[in-house]
């Protein structure tokens, strides 16, 4: 997401009414006279919620996507044949479908990941067991798809998410965007964000492939791609990349930016930065899963950070 749209996102979040004070109505007014490209993106940014109707007024609610779909049946019951017929349904289905696909800050699970074969909510992991001795255990905001066997190795698509593979006796291949994994006697993790896949070796060794490119990855060694093609192979800390399976998260010298896009992966709502120099900021430190409240006072004390709460879990860092 680019800078300017999360800028006009955090904007419309704050400036919602019964909430925005003049102060706000000052600041955003400033904000659109910095550059035309920030009034362009508020304005689509409303535009899409307003064409909502009833789903964007509730885009909190953890059942937005329900509520989408029974709003767009009950206004279709209510307009007779005619009026059926013209362009203005046909944009609301179209915006509906495009909020399915590309939920506005992935507040709810797109089609692809609620068609899944196996998916955890936000905040939850699991563990399934496979055929063939192979067991997956998932990360929060997962999707996988069971997909046809080959003779020789199992098959599934992690759709979204994060997922540790182990297997013993028989061979797996994880397909992911634009490549995929393949392990026998080995684990190893895979993580997909959009269309960046990672994949780390933790035992073993695993192959990844993706177009016409394919590395070996040996223990404690990490390779991501995109539709561009494969990273170069690096050293990694498993260990902190699958922190996750004991209940915390590790950071070194990340960026705040990056840090809060990880805890919104695990927590209910959006922790959303509008600063770009406090998205910069260096954060060191271990995160607690059952404790993620407790990091925007830690965020408001170290960096001085200006906190806004609204409803659904929404909190603007400024």
């Amino acid at each position: 997401m680019r800078k300017h749209q999360r800028e006009a996102i955090a904007w419309a979040l704050r400036l919602k009414p019964g909430v925005a004070t003049a102060r706000d109505v000052a600041a955003f007014k400033d904000w659109c006279m910095q550059n035309p490209a920030h009034a362009k993106a508020f304005a689509k940014t409303r535009h899409l919620w307003d064409a909502l109707g009833p789903a964007g007024q509730n885009l909190f609610d953890p059942n937005a996507l329900e509520n989408l779909a029974a709003s767009q049946r009950s206004r279709a019951n209510q307009i007779g044949r005619r009026a059926f017929l013209t362009g203005t349904v046909a944009a609301s289905a179209a915006v509906a479908a495009y909020a399915a696909i590309h939920p506005p800050l992935d507040l709810w699970p797109s089609i692809a990941e609620l068609n899944a074969d196996y998916r955890t909510a936000t905040g939850q992991q699991r563990r399934i067991a496979l055929a063939n001795d192979i067991a997956i255990d998932m990360n929060t905001q997962t999707s996988i798809g069971l997909r046809p066997f080959t003779e020789d190795a199992d098959r599934i698509e992690l759709i979204a998410g994060e997922g540790t593979v182990k297997t013993r006796s028989h061979g797996i291949e994880v397909t992911a965007g634009s490549g995929h994994a393949r392990g026998v006697n080995a684990v190893f993790n895979v993580r997909r964000d959009s269309d960046k896949v990672s994949v780390t070796c933790l035992e073993g060794e695993v192959s990844v492939a993706c177009q016409t490119s394919l590395v070996t990855l040996a223990s404690q060694h990490q390779v991501s791609y995109s539709d561009t093609g494969l990273a170069p192979i690096s050293q990694t800390d498993s260990a902190a990349v699958t922190s996750w399976r004991e209940g915390f998260l590790v950071f070194h010298d990340a960026r705040l930016s990056e840090v809060i896009a990880e805890i919104n992966r695990y927590r209910r709502g959006r922790i959303v930065i509008v600063s770009e120099a406090l998205g910069q900021r260096p954060v060191n430190g271990r995160f607690y899963l059952a404790r993620l409240d407790e990091v925007v006072d830690k965020f408001r004390n170290t960096f001085g950070a200006r906190v806004t709460s609204l409803p659904g879990g929404i909190v603007i860092l400024s």
